[in-house]
């Protein structure tokens, strides 16, 4: 039965620091909320969610490198 008090404590002492701090309910509300938005904008036009990408996933298929510049 201590397991579920300290749970329950902790969970509480949370809850009461979100509330004292109006920045943390933006922050766990506007960070999903723009992943969101990436991820919108990357399935309306693929072509464009390449500046998302690291560079070591844009390699060409045929050859299984990334492409060089030359």
């Amino acid at each position: 039965m201590s397991n579920a008090k300290a749970v329950c404590t902790i969970w509480l002492r949370d809850l009461i620091r979100c509330f004292r701090e109006p920045s943390r309910i933006v922050g766990m509300l506007g960070q999903p909320l723009l992943y969101l938005l990436i991820v919108s904008s990357c399935t309306r036009a693929s072509s464009e969610c390449r500046c998302f990408l690291p560079p070591c996933s844009r390699a060409s298929p045929s050859s299984g490198t990334a492409s060089s510049a030359s």
